[in-house]
């Protein structure tokens, strides 16, 4: 798939697995569901453009860089929440916004319910986060989805499934276009 980077780290793969595990607490699924997204973040963060600036050290003033474009943090509500927690300590700075979906009933399709974003998205790096994608439902939402409404690279994760039905949600999910990321 043109766009798609799926994700086959070793501690990734090993903490999915873990993540898969129905033996696993509820505490330790919350940590690994954190960790794992503190490690994709670097594989979504890759192509973040950063410009030159200047800094004073203790001894000089030197040239570094910053990110061109303040970072927005979107977790689908609520599963993408497990995620928020690990991307946040390593871009602290990062503002967040929110999309809730829940599933109708009657055609078993995601729906959104709510929405909190900040008005001018092409001004973010925005990251969208969903931990869920058994059927890849939430990611191909009726209308613009998830991923439609942020033009930004996004956290996409099928710690959720397992066997075809992960794989065919984390498949859909990433077709959804560039800049989608995803752990194996």
């Amino acid at each position: 798939m043109a766009g798609v980077t799926v994700i086959r780290h070793p501690l990734i793969r090993h903490n999915l697995t873990r993540l898969r595990d129905r033996r696993t607490p509820p505490q330790e699924f919350r940590r690994l569901l954190a960790e794992v997204a503190g490690l994709m973040v670097y594989e979504a963060t890759r192509s973040l453009r950063v410009r030159r600036c200047q800094v004073e050290t203790p001894l000089e003033r030197t040239e570094g860089c910053e990110l061109e474009r303040e970072v927005l943090l979107v977790p689908v509500l609520r599963a993408g929440l497990g995620m928020l927690e690990g991307i946040l300590r390593l871009i602290p700075h990062a503002r967040v916004g929110f999309l809730g979906l829940r599933r109708e009933e009657s055609t078993l399709e995601a729906a959104f319910y709510h929405e909190s974003l900040p008005e001018g998205l092409h001004r973010f790096e925005v990251l969208v986060m969903d931990p869920m994608l058994a059927t890849g439902g939430s990611a191909c939402v009726e209308g613009p989805g998830p991923f439609d409404l942020c033009r930004g690279p996004a956290i996409a994760d099928d710690s959720s499934g397992g066997g075809a039905g992960g794989h065919t949600g984390r498949a859909r999910a990433l077709s959804t276009g560039p800049g989608v990321h995803g752990g194996d």
